[in-house]
């Protein structure tokens, strides 16, 4: 998904859920997605793109993996109360320096005041991780120096550079098997952090 148009007032979302009434929406895997808040800097009417938001939950049983979100807006992956849910092996970065953004990866209560519960967020590389109470996180890797780590940031190419400290930093503890392009993971001493296995 890349190139967001600004036509209306709506905010854009690479992915948007929400529950209907209170109904969760349950067992939805979210893996293996691109998303590309704009390919061009001077596109005419650029919106602001925000990345994966699953919003006014519940969510019940999701799981988001090997995804990678380059957006220009706060919300990277967002989810509003969830339940049993995994955030894993994620790459979130900021498409620029300007606001909005930077975008975070975020699971937090709903917004009645709902807590999450059960819900992992592990080996994802985002300028800012969020959780909130029912959520743990560990092996995740905040940075904004996305030139120290990435092949070609600027090229939009995520992939970890030789070395890089995201690189062998992972947990293999419920990790997907495959990274974004189907390689298996680990391939050196433990699983990289982030979509890509270098």
């Amino acid at each position: 998904m890349k190139n967001c148009y600004a036509v209306n007032a709506n905010h854009d979302d690479g992915f948007q859920s929400w529950a209907i009434n209170g109904d969760p929406p349950e067992r939805v895997v979210l893996r293996g997605n691109t998303i590309i808040n704009y390919e061009d800097p001077g596109q005419p009417f650029r919106g602001s793109l925000q990345g994966i938001g699953l919003f006014d939950g519940p969510y019940v049983d999701w799981v988001i993996e090997n995804n990678v979100v380059i957006v220009d807006h706060w919300h990277g992956i967002s989810v509003y109360n969830g339940f049993n849910c995994r955030v894993m092996n994620n790459t979130v970065v900021d498409i620029n320096s300007t606001s909005p953004g930077p975008p975070w990866i975020m699971v937090r209560d709903h917004k009645d005041g709902t807590h999450s519960e059960n819900c992992i967020v592990r080996n994802n590389i985002a300028p800012q991780i969020i959780m909130d109470i029912g959520v743990t996180g560990d092996h995740n890797f905040t940075t904004t120096d996305y030139q120290s780590i990435f092949v070609d940031y600027a090229g939009f190419d995520l992939r970890l550079e030789s070395g890089a400290s995201p690189v062998n930093a992972g947990s293999p503890d419920l990790a997907p098997l495959l990274d974004i392009t189907g390689a298996l993971r680990p391939q050196g001493s433990s699983v990289d952090i982030g979509a890509y296995e270098q």
